[in-house]
């Protein structure tokens, strides 16, 4: 696999003039092969489920309009770091936003990340979704979110990819790494999601994302893959 900055050399440039609305050039010429992860299955236990790939560069322009407001840092800061200053947890959740943005900016290369959705139900323990880091330093990390095809634009998938989004920008041998590995760490993410998708129509720009679709069910004008 090739960094971003080999792979998009060789692109064509785009008009500003006739990039739609939100997208940068350097987002219109990501190509397919950086924004989405290779076709595979994801195992988790002894079961394998076929996946549908993930948009890294719409995940992350709806992470990015969903960290605005530093809602999504600051909870991040106190509901999951445990920090008592605001100041500090807004600055050491925000650290977390970033890796995040910046993995989900390489895609599918080293140092980044990929995502995956499956549409043929969820493991029998009912796990949602899982992060997964690289199996090495030539490989991305991935996210993969559990379902079943009519789940697939379902308001609680925006949670359960913003919860294995958040891990991805966990630090290694940080402490908020070390307590993610107890099952307690669900109830201090959810907390701290549920304060940042309050807001609807931040559920909807993360489901859209993940689907390609709006909530209602019909497709977004999406780059040919």
């Amino acid at each position: 696999m090739k960094m971003l900055s080999e792979l998009m050399s060789s692109e064509p440039a785009v008009s500003t003039r006739t990039q739609p609305a939100g997208q940068s050039i350097l987002d219109l010429m990501t190509p397919a092969s950086v924004r989405y992860g290779s076709p595979t299955n994801i195992k988790y236990g002894e079961d394998e489920y076929a996946t549908e790939p993930m948009d890294a560069v719409k995940i992350r322009q709806a992470l990015e309009q969903i960290s605005k407001s530093g809602d999504l840092s600051t909870a991040i800061g106190s509901d999951i770091i445990g920090l008592g200053m605001p100041f500090n947890q807004k600055r050491e959740g925000q650290f977390v936003v970033n890796r995040m943005l910046e993995k989900l900016g390489i895609g599918d290369a080293p140092g980044g990340l990929v995502a995956y959705r499956t549409e043929g139900g969820i493991p029998e323990n009912k796990v949602r979704g899982m992060f997964k880091k690289a199996s090495s330093e030539s490989a991305p990390d991935t996210v993969a979110i559990f379902g079943n095809k009519s789940a697939s634009a379902n308001p609680n998938q925006a949670e359960f990819l913003l919860h294995e989004l958040i891990h991805s920008g966990e630090k290694e041998g940080s402490k908020m790494s070390m307590t993610s590995k107890y099952d307690s760490h669900n109830k201090e993410f959810k907390k701290a999601i549920d304060k940042t998708l309050q807001n609807r129509t931040l559920r909807d720009l993360l489901i859209s994302a993940m689907t390609g679709k709006n909530t209602d069910g019909n497709f977004l004008d999406m780059i040919t893959r």
